[in-house]
C-alpha cells in the first residue's frame, strides 16, 4: 500500500483539511485520447509492490502466524537501534492499510488465534484506520482502532507505528483538545516517532485552530530529539508546506513555490516533494516536476514513489490536454513544448500539437508534427486526414494524395480513407479518381460514400468513365 497515504497523518487523511492536488480528470473528448506502449520515462518498470507489503501479506493469507510477528519484531528491533532506519517498517505494515472486509476476517482470525500478539493489535489499528476514512459513520471503527493501538504500546511503549496510530486514532475523536496530553506522554515515551509528532503537529495548523507559530513552536520543540532521528528536522519544513497550500488555494502560485522551497530546506520529504511537483506541473515547468518526482523515488523509493513518476508522463500530457479543451490556446503551446523537452515522440502531444497550430494557422509547423508522427506510426489515420487538411489550404493536394496512398498500402480496408483520398483528388480536379475512391469506399459499405458517388455520376464525363 502507498506509504505517503498510510503516513502523511492528520494534514492528508484525518482532520479534513483540504488537500490541493493538480490532477486532470481523463478527457471525454479530443485531445487526450491518442496514447501509445512504451512511452513511460526510460528504465521505469511498471510500479510494483513493496518486498515488506508483498511479504506480510503472503505471511497473514498463509496463516503463519508466528513468522510473521518474528518478522515485524526484527523491523522493529532494526528501527529501535536506528530512529531514521523507518521505511522497511512502515512499508511492512502498510501491507494492511485496506479497507477490505476479507482483509479484516484475516486480521480477526489472527487475534483469535494470538490474542496477546501486539503485533496483531497494530495491524488491526492499522486496517480499522483505513476503514473509518471509507465509511460514513466512522466513530465505532476509530474507538477500536485506539483500543487496539493501546494494547500494543502496552506490549512495546515505544512503538512510533503504535503511537502514531493512537495519536490519529485520539485526535481524530478528541479533537485538538487532545493534542497536549498526547504530545506530553508521546516525549515520555517516543520522542524520535516521527509520524506521530507529524500527526500532532497537523493538528495545530491554522485551519483547525490553530496557528503557524504553534506549529513552528512545536517543531521547534522537537529538534532536541534530532540526533536520534534527524527526520525530526523536516517538521520544521511542515508550517511552510501548510503555507505553501493556503498560498494555493488563494491563487499566488509564486508564494507558493517559495513556501515549498523553505519546506524543503529542512530537508527531504516526499510530501514536500510530490506537492512541489504537482504544483510544477500547473506552472508548465515540466521538466523540474521530473526533477522532483526522481529526487522522491532516489530518496524514498517506496510504491507511491514509483507511481508518482510512473504516472507522471499522463499527468503532464492531461495538463497540457486541459489547456487545450479550455481554449487557452497560448498556454497549451507552452505545456506541449515542455512535454516534447522530456517526451519528443509522444504520439497524441504530436497529434495535438498538430492540430493547436493548425487553428492558429501554421499549418507549416503543423505539418512538421503530422509528418513526425506518421514516421513514427505510418498507420494513424487521423495524423493523415489532419495533414490533408493543412495540406489543402495552400492547394497542395498532391502531396495529401501521396500521404493517403502510403497509408492505404497499410490499411487497405479503411473505406474511410479512400473517401478522403477521393476529396483530395476531387480537390485537385480529378473527377474520375474522386469516383474510383468513392466507388471503393461506398463497396466497403460507407453509406456517406454511396452518397457522393450518385453525385458524382450526374457529370457526364463521369458516368461515362464508370461505363467504360
Amino acid at each position: 500500500m502507498a506509504y505517503r497515504r498510510l503516513f502523511t497523518g492528520l494534514l492528508l487523511v484525518l482532520i479534513g483539511a483540504i488537500v490541493w492536488r493538480a490532477l486532470f480528470g481523463a478527457p471525454s473528448h479530443a485531445p487526450g485520447k491518442a496514447t501509445q506502449p512504451g512511452s513511460s520515462p526510460a528504465g521505469l518498470s511498471a510500479p510494483a509492490e513493496p518486498p515488506q507489503v508483498e511479504r506480510g501479506r503472503k505471511l497473514l493469507d498463509a496463516r503463519s502466524y508466528g513468522a510473521l510477528e518474528e518478522w515485524l519484531a526484527d523491523l522493529r528491533a532494526a528501527h529501535t537501534r536506528k530512529a531514521s532506519v523507518e521505511l522497511p517498517l512502515y512499508e511492512a505494515y502498510a501491507a494492511f492499510d485496506d479497507s477490505d472486509p476479507a482483509l479484516r476476517e484475516q486480521i480477526s482470525l489472527w487475534i483469535q488465534k494470538r490474542p496477546e500478539s501486539a503485533e496483531a493489535r497494530l495491524v488491526s489499528a492499522i486496517q480499522r484506520l483505513r476503514a473509518a476514512e471509507d465509511t460514513q459513520a466512522p466513530g465505532s471503527l476509530l474507538l477500536l482502532a485506539k483500543e487496539d493501538a493501546g494494547v500494543a504500546l502496552a506490549t512495546d511503549p515505544g512503538h512510533p507505528l503504535a503511537w502514531w496510530a493512537l495519536v490519529r486514532a485520539t485526535a481524530a475523536l478528541e479533537g485538538g483538545e487532545a493534542v497536549p496530553s498526547l504530545h506530553e506522554r508521546l516525549m515520555r515515551n517516543a520522542p524520535a516517532a516521527f509520524y506521530a509528532h507529524r500527526a500532532l503537529l497537523g493538528c495545530l495548523q491554522p485551519s483547525w485552530g490553530g496557528s503557524y507559530e504553534a506549529m513552528q513552536d512545536y517543531a521547534a520543540k522537537l529538534q532536541a530529539g534530532a540526533a536520534a532521528n534527524p527526520r525530526l528536522e523536516i517538521l520544521q519544513g511542515l508550517p511552510h508546506a501548510v503555507r505553501a497550500k493556503a498560498a494555493l488555494a488563494a491563487g499566488d502560485e509564486a508564494t507558493a513555490e517559495q513556501e515549498y522551497d523553505l519546506a524543503l530546506a529542512y530537508g527531504d520529504d516526499p510530501d514536500f516533494l510530490a506537492d512541489r511537483a504537482a504544483l510544477r506541473i500547473r506552472l508548465l515547468r515540466f521538466s523540474d516536476a521530473m526533477a522532483d518526482y526522481r529526487r522522491q523515488l532516489e530518496k524514498f523509493p517506496s510504491r507511491e514513489s514509483r507511481q508518482a513518476l510512473a504516472s507522471a508522463q499522463e499527468r503532464m500530457r492531461e495538463r497540457a490536454y486541459v489547456l487545450h479543451r479550455g481554449d487557452q490556446q497560448e498556454q497549451a503551446l507552452r505545456a506541449y513544448d515542455a512535454f516534447r523537452e522530456l517526451w519528443p515522440d509522444d504520439h497524441g502531444v504530436l497529434l495535438y500539437q498538430g492540430l493547436l497550430y493548425a487553428a492558429l494557422g501554421r499549418h507549416a509547423d503543423a505539418l512538421v508534427d503530422y509528418r513526425r508522427l506518421l514516421k513514427l506510426d505510418p498507420s494513424n489515420f487521423e495524423a493523415v486526414k489532419a495533414a490533408q487538411d493543412s495540406l489543402g489550404q495552400s492547394g497542395r493536394w498532391d502531396e495529401a494524395i501521396v500521404l493517403w496512398n502510403a497509408y492505404i498500402d497499410r490499411v487497405p480496408d479503411k473505406s474511410q480513407a479512400y473517401m478522403e483520398r477521393g476529396s483530395s483528388h476531387f480537390h485537385k480536379g480529378d473527377k474520375l479518381s474522386a469516383y474510383d475512391d468513392a466507388a471503393r469506399a461506398c463497396d466497403q459499405g460507407l453509406p456517406a460514400a454511396c452518397v457522393w458517388k450518385d453525385r458524382l455520376l450526374t457529370d457526364p464525363a463521369v458516368k461515362a468513365h464508370a461505363s467504360a
